[in-house]
């Protein structure tokens, strides 16, 4: 049996070596996470950022922003049309597929900004993916 002290000290040993203590042994903590963060906002010009969220009636189609993307940043864009209730399209810039998978992604959007979507609108999404990884390393 171990005694508190001898408890605290296992745990304090733990914690400075990144370790856990898993059964009768010290494991490493090598942690890997990812991290999305979102801000959905009203259209403005400059109207792109990373996402534009088209509504089914919205002002403009797919077809208008494909055009107006290509106007402004010509290959960093692709339309998506998506089968939503309120959502037509969405207009995704393309190094967002480097850190996320495509599906992934708009499956994200569709959750997140899906409810709160109307028909009519137009929304821009700053999308950030911030991947965290934690390693230790020892000699």
């Amino acid at each position: 049996m171990i005694s508190m002290a001898g408890e605290v000290f296992l745990f304090y040993k733990a914690y400075c070596n990144n370790e856990r203590f898993l059964g009768d042994e010290f494991v490493k903590n090598d942690a890997k996470s990812m991290t999305v963060q979102m801000v959905v906002s009203e259209f403005e010009i400059p109207p792109m950022r990373e996402i534009l969220v088209l509504g089914k009636r919205s002002p403009f189609g797919p077809e208008a922003a494909q055009r107006m993307a290509e106007a402004i940043a010509p290959e960093q864009y692709e339309v998506v049309r998506v089968q939503h209730a309120m959502i037509e399209a969405l207009v995704i810039r393309k190094k967002l597929y480097k850190m996320l998978d495509k599906a992934k992604l708009i499956d994200i959007v569709l959750a997140e900004v899906g409810p709160i979507a109307a028909e009519n609108s137009i929304l821009r999404v700053d999308m950030k993916v911030v991947l965290t990884i934690s390693k230790m390393i020892t000699d």
